[in-house]
Formats: structure tokens, sequence, C-alpha cells
């Protein structure tokens, strides 16, 4: 079942896709449905909820983040865990930073020891990390920083691609896009450079396309760099269930449509804003 968070007189609930009440709006807090549960906060406290409204983790905790790889952070009264979804304490957190678990990792770090690196669901640091920074795995890699230049490790540490761009997203659709030298490309998963150094800027890919930007304006390629939509648009979004938000102009005078993957106008390009279904409106 669907829910939609919805606000009224300044406290949280939740809606079926009829507009039924199913969650009463009474909480401080409430953010959307992850792994089946919500995280809310409660005079003070988060909790967590499932999608029949019952509180099935008290609001007792401090600090919550939410459900990740089957596990939630907590910290209350200085004790620090990672919880499941039935709130018993599973993974032990006495780092100063812990963020959520990814593909079976989280990243962690302690002020006191300088460490850094990622823990498995035991608590064990499994990958000690010797980087400046580092960001959460997202398809079996991590981005790591070193001397302000971006690189790749993989589940066990090794580091896979080196630290040579001065910028790289994450994996999407096999691709990474990478920054070299002011400029946009994409590489594989294996370092190869695909699409090569040419775009002014660009963004992940997105069911098979990219958002691209050259000569100042943007259109799209596809994941081998052949360009499928020309670069004719003052703004592009990521495709989306088929579709991809555009528009042209400047400040008041911008004007949104829609186009499928073929370049076509499916929504003509007359309106002022376009909003994701899944925007935060607070």
């Amino acid at each position: 079942m669907e829910l939609f968070r919805v606000k009224d007189n300044n406290k949280y609930g939740f809606v079926d896709k009829d507009g039924n009440e199913v969650v009463p709006c009474k909480y401080n807090k409430a953010n959307d449905f992850c792994e089946g549960m919500a995280r809310v906060r409660h005079h003070g406290y988060y909790g967590f909820i499932d999608k029949t409204g019952s509180e099935v983790i008290p609001c007792q905790y401090g600090i919550a983040r939410n459900f990740s790889d089957g596990l939630a952070y907590t910290r209350n009264n200085g004790q620090k865990f990672y919880i499941d979804k039935a709130g018993c304490n599973v993974v032990e957190a006495n780092y100063s930073f812990c963020f959520s678990f990814n593909e079976g990792l989280a990243k962690v770090c302690s002020f006191r020891t300088k460490e850094k690196g990622f823990i498995d669901k035991t608590g064990q640091m499994v990958i000690k990390c010797n980087y400046d920074r580092v960001e959460k795995f997202s398809n079996g890699m991590a981005r790591v920083e070193l001397n302000r230049k971006w690189g790749f490790i993989d589940n066990t540490g090794a580091e896979v691609i080196p630290c040579k761009y001065d910028w790289a997203e994450d994996f999407s659709e096999g691709l990474s896009l990478v920054q070299l030298g002011g400029s946009y490309g994409y590489i594989d998963n294996k370092g190869n450079l695909v699409v090569p150094f040419k775009y002014e800027t660009a963004d992940d890919f997105s069911e098979g396309l990219a958002p691209v930007k050259s000569n100042g304006k943007w259109g799209y390629i596809d994941t081998t760099g052949r360009e499928v939509i020309p670069c004719i648009y003052d703004h592009a979004e990521k495709f989306k269930n088929g579709l991809a938000a555009v528009g042209n102009g400047k400040g008041s005078a911008q004007q949104w449509g829609y186009i499928d993957k073929s370049g076509s106008v499916k929504i003509p390009m007359k309106y002022q804003m376009i909003l994701d279904s899944e925007s935060d409106f607070e």
C-alpha cells in the first residue's frame, strides 16, 4: 500500500491514494516510508511506524535515521546502536560519526583515534581508509578522495580506480560521471573512458539516458555517448517513467514541459515550474 505524507495544523500524518487517513496528523516530524518504516518524531523523540500506523518502535530516541539495509542508526543518552525493525540493538556504534548501511557496510569515523572506514553488520571495522573523504557504497564501489582527487575502492578496500579525477559521482547504470580539467565525461567500472571529456556539465544516467550540457544548452546522450536528443534546452532533468522535464528561458521567464525519449514534446512547455511528485514541500 502506497501512503502519502500530509501536514495539518503543523502536524504530520499519512493518507492513502484515495485520501483516506491511515495515520492521524499527530507527529511533529515524519519522513516518507523507507523499507516499510517511516521515521516519526513525537514530543522531541524519534521512533518508527509501519504502514498500518502502528508505532512499532516507540518514540524514545534523541537521534534516529531512516532504515537502510534493514538497520537504522539511533542515539540516546550517549548510547549509539544500529537497531533492527523489531527495535533490537544489533550493532554497537562507538564512533564519532556513523552513517547508514549500504550493501552490508556502513561508513564510520572517530575523532579520538582518527580512524575512518567501514564496519560490517557485526560491528567489525572491515575496511580502514587512509583517504581524505570516503562515501557510501553503491553498486559495489565507494567514492574516495585523496589530495583533492577522486577515485573508487571496492568492498575489500582495494583502490580499483585511481584517485585522479577532479570529481566523480556514484555509478549509475554502469557508468560514473567524472570531471577532469573542467570538462565532464563518463567511465565504466573498470576505469575505461566511455564518453569523452567534452561536456560543460552533466548528470547521472537514468532509464538509459543522461542530461549533458554543450555550448550552453542541454540535451541527452545514451550509454554509448551517442547524442540522441540534441542540446537545445536551457534546462533539463533526468528521465523518470519515460519522461523528462525540460525548460527554456531564465528566471521568471522560464517555461517548462516534458519530452519523451525520442525528444517529442509530450506536455507543452508552458509551465513556470515543474515539481517532482516525490518533492518535499517543506
